[in-house]
């Protein structure tokens, strides 16, 4: 049974290739040359698209309210208000 749209039958060759149906080509942006994940499941092969931008697609992912980039990015805030409070203050 295939899912219009969500699944696809495609035909082994004799060389182990492997043709992914255009429209699924065409909605993941894949294109000559773009390297695929395979993944055994267990009792199915997966085959994972690349991330195009693996930092952006992950950003929120993860719990917490603020990210370690802002968290770091106050600090050099108020490293850089301190020294200029205090810019010739020696530091021991």
């Amino acid at each position: 049974m295939e899912l219009e749209g969500v699944t696809a039958t495609a035909i082994l060759s004799a060389k182990g290739w492997l043709v992914i149906p255009q429209e699924f080509r065409r909605r993941h942006c894949l294109r000559k040359g773009d390297r695929l994940r395979v993944i055994d499941c267990g009792s199915f092969i997966a085959v994972i698209p690349p991330l195009r931008d693996p930092i952006g697609q992950a950003l929120g992912l993860l719990p917490g309210k603020m990210s370690l980039t802002d968290e770091l990015l106050e600090g050099r805030k108020a490293d850089l208000a301190r020294e200029e409070i205090e810019p010739y203050r020696r530091r021991d």
